[in-house]
């Protein structure tokens, strides 16, 4: 079994005003974002399991994988069948860090993912 454990942070020093990023806020909407990752590789011969945590600030624009005023969490599984033949899942949590101006409350999303990849 192996542990591998992985973080990231940025920092957008120029960022719009709270009122562009959704938030209503008049100030400048935080441009910081970071992100944790831990996995454990083999659990059982072939299979990882691994969590993410991550938050974004509104005024944070850059990332594909996290959309700004969020935080989001992730449990996710792979199992490497063979050479050829791999399956997975994921579940992800995301919720938005302020309310929106136009909102009644923050969203929320959960989602579910499985793929099984077969190369030939």
């Amino acid at each position: 079994m192996r542990w591998l454990l992985g973080a990231e942070v940025g920092h957008a020093p120029d960022t719009p005003r709270g009122s562009v990023g959704g938030t209503g806020d008049p100030a400048r909407a935080g441009g910081t974002a970071w992100q944790v990752s831990a996995n454990l590789e083999n659990v059982a011969p072939g299979h990882g399991v691994g969590v993410v945590y991550g938050r974004a600030e509104a005024g944070w624009l850059l990332s594909p994988d996290f959309r700004n005023n969020d935080a989001l969490a992730e449990i996710r599984w792979q199992w490497k069948i063979d050479a050829d033949l791999s399956a997975e899942a994921r579940y992800r949590w995301r919720e938005e860090l302020a309310v929106p101006a136009a909102a009644a409350q923050a969203r929320v999303d959960r989602d579910v993912y499985a793929r099984i990849t077969w190369k030939f």
